[in-house]
């Protein structure tokens, strides 16, 4: 067998440290710098997490005031009342008295058929309006409190059509408003803070027996 001359003894030893280091890189330092990597990428997912989280404490007080504020302005935006037939009738009062308020003659109002778990209240009421009584009449509904949706408006003028002059239009509406359950007072509640109840069978609570 031929005897490697030094250049040839230089190249095996090279590769030779070379597979040693790949073995080295491979058994121990390339799993120590995956779990460096790893373990930084965890870091940055924590960080983020907390600075997520940071942002959210942070709007809790923003939250809070605005779910009181929704809570307080509740009345505007649906009807309190105890029941939805009671709803309803709220909602058909408000009919009737704009008919009083802007003029127009209500022949009928009625309730509609609402699903019970929609938590709405729905009329169709018939009315004889001119137009600014008309206009005034819708205006109200959406923009008063508390704020109704006017979901059909049916309008004939064959009253103006027959005469060629302005007249009193044949007007069909169907209103709907959303209703909340409003609480409600309990026989010999309290009527406020300091106020004694007048219920003659009210008694004080007895004192220790002498």
């Amino acid at each position: 067998m031929r005897r490697l001359s030094a250049r040839e003894r230089k190249l095996v030893a090279l590769a030779l440290l070379a597979a040693a280091l790949g073995i080295l890189w491979l058994g121990l330092v390339g799993p120590l710098a995956g779990g460096f990597a790893d373990r930084a990428e965890e870091r940055r997912a924590l960080l983020d997490t907390y600075r997520r989280n940071q942002h959210i404490l942070a709007g809790i007080p923003v939250w809070r005031a605005d779910a009181e504020q929704q809570k307080r302005t509740a009345g505007d935006f649906a009807l309190l009342e105890p029941s939805q037939t009671e709803a309803t009738e709220a909602l058909k009062s408000r009919i009737a008295g704009l008919a009083g308020e802007e003029g127009f003659t209500l022949k009928s109002v009625q309730d509609t058929e609402t699903d019970a778990q929609a938590k709405k209240a729905r009329v169709r009421a018939e009315l004889v309006a001119t137009l600014p009584e008309l206009y005034g009449s819708l205006r109200k509904l959406q923009n008063e409190e508390p704020y109704v949706s006017v979901e059909y408006v049916s309008i004939s003028a064959d009253r103006a059509f027959e005469s060629g002059h302005l007249a009193p239009m044949d007007v069909l509406i169907e209103v709907s408003a959303d209703w909340r359950l409003a609480a409600t007072r309990q026989p010999g509640a309290d009527a406020g803070p300091g106020l004694r109840s007048l219920d003659p069978d009210a008694r004080s609570p007895a004192g220790p027996a002498l």
